[in-house]
């Protein structure tokens, strides 16, 4: 799979096709640059309208309302059987599936990435 060619490149993209591949249309990116001001969730809420600022602090508080709570997952090698269950529910799901993760593939990315890993778990009961 080949993703995401510039405008500069969308043409040569073409030969491509001589070795079989096809295209497919996709959804946009979703593009997130993080500011080196942010060190926080607050930070990131701060630099937010209004708007969408407004949104996410209901949720979250409908969240702790409903008594759920947010919290990194301290080890995905214990939770690696109900992350890729969860995972299959979303993938299943999905108009287009070019392949399956393995259910070792969250704690082998964890540890390959280490600290700078983060995976956040929503529960319920505390």
């Amino acid at each position: 799979m080949v993703k995401d060619f510039s405008q500069a490149d969308a043409g040569r993209s073409k030969t491509l096709e001589t070795f079989s591949y096809e295209s497919m249309p996709t959804d946009p990116d979703m593009v997130l640059d993080f500011k080196p001001e942010w060190t926080s969730h607050e930070d990131y809420l701060a630099a937010m309208s209004s708007k969408y600022r407004k949104g996410i602090v209901k949720l979250l508080r409908d969240v702790k309302d409903a008594g759920w709570t947010v919290d990194p997952l301290a080890n995905p090698a214990e939770s690696a059987e109900r992350l890729h269950a969860l995972y299959l529910q979303v993938h299943d799901k999905a108009a287009v599936r070019l392949f399956t993760l393995r259910p070792e593939f969250i704690p082998t990315l964890a540890g390959l990435l280490g600290a700078d890993f983060r995976c956040t778990v929503k529960a319920q009961g505390g």
